[in-house]
């Protein structure tokens, strides 16, 4: 009895002692917790690590999107075919320590068979894309009434929209190019995942896990992914925004406690969004506006932003740098101003459209301005057909054509220009004739062969060339009968003087020939040899008879163009 008081005495006393350390150990863990908020609060260095790691990588895209155009590279994380990074496509550009592959934003032109830069040679069909990679601007003006409206007719200058133009290829900065409709954009990089934005999220994705180590926070905590990363950024007027949402459980290791982050967020004062909307519009216009000159925005600051034009950089690619003030960031080499780059493709020079039929585009101020240039003369440069002549025997050389580009100028308006070129590369011109060289003075000869054999225009920007022909005739003055006068006589014939007056004659016999003959009612003629100096003068010998004669003048030039005259005395 007495052993089993024992026992049971004993089970009491370690009931008790067990009930006591659960509940010591109850005490314990209770005075180990931490509330919610202080909880939130000690995990703070884990959420402020994965924000300075967006931060920076944001930053960096930002940075290189800007140094390269618009675009990121598979290599770099983003989206863009390292294709892309190659001479055709880029621009490959050295500053510092850099080297940066600038993607083109602007596109030279197509080609489209007859409405594109004329061949050298007019008998060829086929255009060489490597002399001749942008379209010439075949019309007076953007708005001529008297271009062709059909897109497919080619007997007259086509529709400005209805020729392939130089293109804006800045990637757009939305996946739906929600910016507005008029742009029209033709991009290289065409599909929704080469949008800027797509590509940006692609790169902070691709590049956030070079500095999410979390190494040094492993002591305190657990940290465990329940889901993928998903970014989104906002282009704001005056910041750049990155939300990224990433399921995560951190555990305290102190308290052992759990808590769930999800939310990330980062500011940065780069105004990207802003500074795209402005290159954009510089550059579309630079792309579909020959007559837009990048100088007008270099010498103009728009809220901080500058612009300053670097030309020939490479190859004739030209380097537009933006700059903006307002947007300033710390990298490895300390504070910096956000850039962007757009490299610019040369172009090739175009010439326009030169009427020079009066059915097509002449007025009577164009008329007027072509007769004060010596190449036609005071004389009447337009024949029966009003096709535009050159006088015969006059000189053609480069004064012939600046005289037309004037007189192309005054009568055409501010918006005629002899020559275009895209991205205001300074340009060499030269003509050749039939019977010339490029570049070679000429007299046109009565032999010259003007339908087969137009004049060409030709314009240089250094590496590529634009052809064009000028069609143009050949202005011939026939001979005119100024005086048949009396001089002398003998027993056997009446001496007269044949004055005839043909202005190409003077130039020589390569120029022109005028032959004559004269004929008297029942009297024998011996028409006498030539006799002129600056004009045409003949000795003609009509047989003698009481009764004054009856004669015929007729003369005639090697044109077959001739005159008339009927003398009796």
């Amino acid at each position: 009895m007495q052993k089993r008081a024992q026992i049971s005495w004993m089970l009491i006393v370690g009931i008790a002692l067990i009930i006591l350390f659960l509940i010591g150990m109850a005490y314990v863990n209770k005075k180990d917790k931490i509330s919610e908020k202080e909880l939130m609060q000690n995990v703070q260095p884990v959420e402020q690590f994965i924000e300075q790691c967006l931060f920076e990588t944001s930053v960096k895209g930002l940075d290189l999107l800007g140094r390269q155009g618009g675009v990121l590279y598979v290599e770099q994380g983003g989206v863009a075919n390292m294709l892309y990074a190659t001479d055709g496509y880029s621009l490959l550009h050295k500053e510092g320590l850099n080297e940066d592959r600038v993607f083109y934003s602007i596109l030279p032109g197509g080609i489209e068979y007859q409405r594109s830069c004329s061949p050298e040679n007019v008998n060829e069909s086929f255009f060489d894309y490597l002399k001749c990679p942008s379209p010439s601007y075949p019309f007076i003006s953007f708005e001529d009434s008297r271009v062709d409206l059909d897109p497919l007719g080619f007997d007259s200058p086509p529709l400005k929209n209805s020729r392939i133009m130089n293109t804006l290829n800045l990637p757009g900065l939305f996946p739906k190019d929600d910016i507005y409709s008029e742009l029209e954009y033709s991009f290289q990089l065409t599909n929704a995942q080469h949008k800027i934005t797509n590509s940006y999220i692609q790169f902070i994705k691709n590049n956030l896990d070079n500095c999410l180590n979390f190494s040094s926070l492993k002591e305190n905590f657990k940290i465990k992914e329940l889901g993928e990363k998903e970014i989104e950024p906002n282009f704001a007027l005056d910041s750049t925004e990155v939300s990224m949402t990433w399921p995560l459980e951190i555990t305290y290791k102190p308290t052992k406690q759990k808590v769930k982050l999800k939310e990330f967020n980062i500011r940065s004062n780069i105004r990207f969004g802003k500074i795209y909307k402005y290159i954009r519009d510089i550059l579309y216009k630079e792309a579909t506006d020959f007559s837009y000159d990048l100088s007008e925005a270099e010498a103009k600051e728009f809220d901080g932003i500058t612009m300053n034009l670097i030309k020939d950089v490479m190859n004739q690619v030209d380097l537009v740098v933006f700059k903006d003030e307002n947007s300033e960031y710390v990298t490895k080499d300390g504070f910096k101003q956000f850039e962007f780059k757009a490299a610019i493709p040369n172009s090739a020079p175009v010439l326009p459209y030169f009427f020079t039929n009066i059915s097509e585009g002449f007025n009577l101020g164009l008329k007027s301005s072509l007769l004060n240039c010596d190449t036609f003369g005071s004389n009447n440069p337009f024949s029966d057909d009003d096709t535009l002549k050159i006088n015969l025997g006059n000189w053609i050389n480069r004064d012939t054509f600046e005289c037309i580009f004037e007189a192309y100028s005054k009568s055409k308006g501010e918006e005629w220009q002899s020559v275009y070129d895209a991205d205001s590369d300074l340009l060499t011109w030269d003509f050749k004739t039939a019977i010339g060289d490029w570049g070679e003075d000429v007299r046109f000869t009565k032999d010259s062969d003007f339908v087969n054999n137009p004049i060409q225009l030709r314009v240089s920007d250094g590496m590529y060339y634009d052809y064009t022909n000028f069609s143009i005739g050949l202005k011939n003055h026939g001979p005119k009968i100024i005086d048949f006068s009396f001089k002398s006589q003998d027993d056997d014939y009446r001496i007269y003087d044949l004055i005839v007056e043909d202005p190409e004659v003077s130039f020589g016999e390569e120029f022109d020939i005028v032959t004559i003959k004269v004929t008297c009612k029942g009297r024998s003629v011996d028409n006498g040899p030539d006799t002129s100096v600056n004009g045409l003068i003949w000795e003609v010998w009509v047989e003698n008879s009481p009764i004054d004669p009856e004669c015929t003048i007729y003369v005639e030039d090697y044109f077959g163009e001739h005159d008339e005259q009927t003398y009796i005395g």
